[in-house]
């Protein structure tokens, strides 16, 4: 298994698992929660069937450098997901994903910030997107942590949340260097 990362926060340690087809039970245990299973666009509880067909895609856009799906482990154990996905030319839009019995514990910063740095990594990558129900203050303030600043509002009649307004995030690699002091 691939670790991508290590981020220490006081006495625990949150790294980033790339997504591999050896992840069926651990997508299984973590789809239970019905957020995490939406942001996967599968039905809470999916069968492993289901399970095995979102693995084999995400492990073939990993291949066609599309698409990086992770899981966020802390100190070892499973906690959320989340990913990068190249949308057009210098930009890509991160997801993240935190299980409700393991936040307001850091995990979101920490797994975010290990997430911002993968994306980065990519020379071509210029800019970074997020987005999140604009009722999500948790996420907003996760993304602004992160160094994200709002560029829009919408509501999008064709998502998941649809008719529900959105809150959209931009960060660009500019400003994430100047963040981070490069």
């Amino acid at each position: 298994m691939h670790l991508i990362g290590v981020k220490e926060k006081q006495t625990m340690k949150i790294t980033l698992e790339a997504i591999t087809s050896e992840h069926g039970e651990l997508i299984q245990e973590l789809i239970t929660d019905p957020g995490i299973a939406s942001v996967l666009n599968l039905p809470p509880g999916a069968t492993e069937e289901e399970t095995r067909c979102w693995l084999e895609t995400s492990v073939l856009s990993r291949q066609k450098k599309e698409a990086f799906d992770f899981a966020v482990l802390a100190d070892g154990d499973p906690v959320g997901l989340c990913g990068v996905h190249k949308t057009t030319g210098s930009r890509a839009e991160i997801t993240l994903w935190i299980g409700k019995s393991h936040r307001a514990r850091g995990y979101a910063s920490g797994g975010g910030q290990l997430l911002v740095r993968c994306a980065f990594e990519d020379p071509s990558q210029e800019y970074l997107d997020t987005h999140c129900p604009l009722r999500d203050r948790v996420s907003e303030r996760v993304s602004t942590k992160l160094g994200f600043h709002l560029v829009a509002v919408k509501t999008l009649p064709e998502s998941r949340w649809s008719g529900e307004p959105l809150a959209f995030f931009e960060l660009s690699r500019e400003m994430w260097e100047v963040g981070r002091g490069i």
